[in-house]
């Protein structure tokens, strides 16, 4: 039965006309009747969840449950926004399916049921870049770590004079809900003389959302005017791991179609390409292959047409320049 439903949404893609089935050849498989009307405007999934291949702007984002409403709306949800990297959307709680085209005119969801697949051509501003992979972190577990590093030497000089000078290093951690304790202290013995230093102790958690990290106890200072410097006290820095490494480089320009395609070259070679929804768009952080060559910006259009436009070397060297710098905060005691 699923595979001469999948016989009739085939039929439905391949033609750009209204098509209408033959009822009593429907009502004779033991089909519901209305899948003639269902099927008969485009190509959309049957009521209920189903998994699907997702693309965003021609981007693969992978395999996710999705649900669909009554007339094959796709339904988005907390878990697709997630899932998808979607700025969030107000969400009504008797709200049986929200379409994203209500959110953004521009946007533009294909429905591809014979391929299990669903396009979603969307605005720059519904594209949420904080949320990155964090979708796909495990987190929980215990672990603990010791790092040692241990080295002892004897000098011994003319007549019965001798030196002896030992070292040990020694670093330890434990991760535990999401928290993760650091301690390092250096052992020393000069000549029967015994020392015990600290280099740091501190408890650390990172804010994947807000992709920052915070440090509390014994640390190392991370600031423009005491970097490195031992301090006591809380500082919250920027995770690394976490920051994009994008350009800073963005071009803005206008597409006249839905699902227009947007390339961008230097010296002729073609160093980026993307889908955008019709009206303003502005694409972010664009891969840099040379500094000191103009983009060249082409605007192919769904009906064929093109438009080009220039972006000046000096205009991309001043937003690889300019990116904004990473906030700190300290408090010392």
């Amino acid at each position: 039965m699923l595979y001469l439903i999948a016989d009739y949404i085939f039929f439905c893609c391949s033609t750009s006309r209204r098509g209408y089935f033959d009822s009593e050849m429907i009502h004779s498989r033991g089909l519901n009747i209305n899948l003639n009307r269902y099927f008969a405007l485009a190509p959309r999934f049957l009521p209920g969840t189903h998994s699907v291949q997702v693309k965003i702007n021609n981007r693969d984002k992978g395999t996710v449950a999705a649900r669909f409403g009554e007339d094959g709306t796709l339904c988005i949800d907390n878990d697709f926004i997630e899932f998808a990297g979607l700025m969030p959307v107000p969400l009504k709680k008797d709200e049986e399916c929200h379409d994203i085209v209500n959110d953004y005119a521009q946007a533009v969801v294909k429905a591809l049921p014979g391929q299990e697949a669903v396009e979603l051509f969307l605005p720059a501003e519904a594209l949420n870049d904080l949320n990155g992979d964090i979708k796909s972190f495990q987190r929980g577990g215990i672990a603990g770590s010791l790092n040692y590093n241990l080295f002892s030497t004897r000098s011994e000089y003319d007549g019965s004079d001798a030196s002896l000078y030992s070292q040990a290093s020694l670093e330890g951690g434990l991760n535990a809900a999401s928290w993760s304790l650091r301690s390092r202290y250096i052992l020393t013995d000069d000549n029967g003389i015994k020392n015990a230093e600290s280099i740091y102790t501190y408890a650390e958690h990172v804010f994947d959302i807000m992709k920052m990290t915070m440090q509390l106890g014994e640390i190392n200072a991370r600031s423009y005017v005491l970097s490195g410097a031992p301090i006591l006290g809380v500082q919250l820095t920027p995770t690394r791991a976490l920051q994009s490494r994008g350009s800073g480089i963005s071009i803005s320009g206008i597409a006249r179609n839905a699902q227009a395609r947007v390339e961008v070259r230097q010296s002729g070679l073609l160093i980026y390409n993307t889908l955008v929804p019709a009206g303003p768009f502005t694409i972010e952080d664009m891969p840099e292959v040379r500094s000191n060559v103009d983009l060249e910006v082409t605007v192919v259009e769904s009906d064929g047409s093109t438009s080009r436009f220039i972006v000046p070397a000096a205009s991309v060297r001043r937003s690889s320049f300019s990116r904004p710098r990473e906030c700190l905060f300290q408090l010392v005691r």
